[in-house]
């Protein structure tokens, strides 16, 4: 079987804190995959592989240059013109790996991701990887040891069930108290669209 482009989002919750903000950054925090459970295409993700490419990526990570982008490309290549995010930690916690991902403002998508994000719409975040899968008895498909990770992208519908991410800003009030806004938020080919009418 040859190697597979392979995609699968994840529930992801995301945060935005205040002197990050006034530092000029907007990070995304949360659950970027979960491992050795079956998702909604049927693919199992064992938790060793994914051990195995966070070890591998990690001086990449710590370089800022695992970059991620809006919606998924059909190749592993990492387009830059399309970057609007740049993953700056990955690790694993129990089945999960919980990740950060810096927004590129100034970048064209990078300010239309924080535009999304501000204006409430839903989004999913997504492995992008290259492999083989192996069909089980049961009709599901485990991830091979060949697996690469590439990076995670922001995507439109999710893999997973309830796999859309949940944005919490929170903002300061005139009387010093800290509120938190609840942002929910769907994607689509709405990113293309609008960069043609800009």
């Amino acid at each position: 079987m040859n190697n597979l482009i392979l995609s699968d989002i994840i529930n992801f919750e995301y945060s935005v804190l205040e002197e990050e903000k006034k530092q000029g950054k907007y990070i995304l925090r949360g659950i970027f995959q979960k491992l050795d459970t079956l998702n909604e295409n049927k693919r199992i993700y064992p938790a060793r592989i994914f051990e195995r490419e966070i070890q591998r990526l990690q001086d990449i990570i710590k370089e800022r240059r695992m970059i991620g982008e809006l919606d998924h490309p059909t190749t592993k290549k990492i387009n830059l013109d399309r970057a609007s995010h740049i993953i700056t930690s990955l690790k694993i916690e129990g089945k999960n790996v919980l990740g950060e991902a810096e927004i590129l403002l100034g970048m064209p998508y990078g300010n239309m991701l924080k535009a999304l994000v501000d204006n409430n719409v839903k989004l999913g975040i997504s492995s992008r990887g290259e492999g083989e899968l192996i069909q089980q008895p049961d009709g599901s498909f485990l991830v091979k040891e060949n697996y690469e990770l590439i990076t995670f992208d922001i995507v439109h519908f999710p893999s997973t069930p309830g796999a859309f991410p949940q944005f919490i800003k929170e903002e300061k009030e005139n009387n010093n108290s800290e509120r938190k806004i609840k942002v929910y938020f769907s994607l689509g080919s709405l990113i293309d669209t609008i960069l043609k009418n800009n």
